[in-house]
């Protein structure tokens, strides 16, 4: 399982770049079957890449996005006998350090036309 974990976190670094719909059905695959393996860090490697500003938003993107929310809260998507491994809780400090803290705005550069109404005034 460790490898599968370390690939998994390579794989997340190849997200932001993939301009495909699979790239997000292989990531649910890989998390499926880590399960309650995932790790902090694992956690923090998916969402970076899951909110990456390049990764492509598309409805396989956001589906692929809470089926990983419903497997760190541990309530599945698709079991009525949801696996109350892992514990939530383990996951809030990471989640809430990225989403606070980590996950930066766009850079904030004017675009072509803010400028040229700036040189005309």
């Amino acid at each position: 399982m460790e490898l599968l974990s370390r690939f998994t976190r390579v794989y997340c670094q190849w997200i932001p770049h993939s301009v495909h719909d699979t790239t997000f059905h292989v990531l649910d695959l890989l998390l499926e079957i880590l399960g309650e393996k995932i790790d902090d860090h694992l956690v923090k490697t998916v969402m970076a890449a899951l909110l990456d500003r390049y990764t492509v938003k598309s409805t396989t993107q956001r589906e692929s996005q809470q089926r990983f929310i419903a497997t760190i809260m541990g309530t599945g998507t698709e079991d009525p006998n949801p696996n109350p491994h892992p514990n939530p809780a383990q996951y809030l400090e990471s989640v809430l350090q990225i989403c606070l803290f980590e996950n930066k705005r766009p850079d904030a550069s004017p675009s072509d036309d803010t400028r040229k109404m700036q040189l005309c005034h």
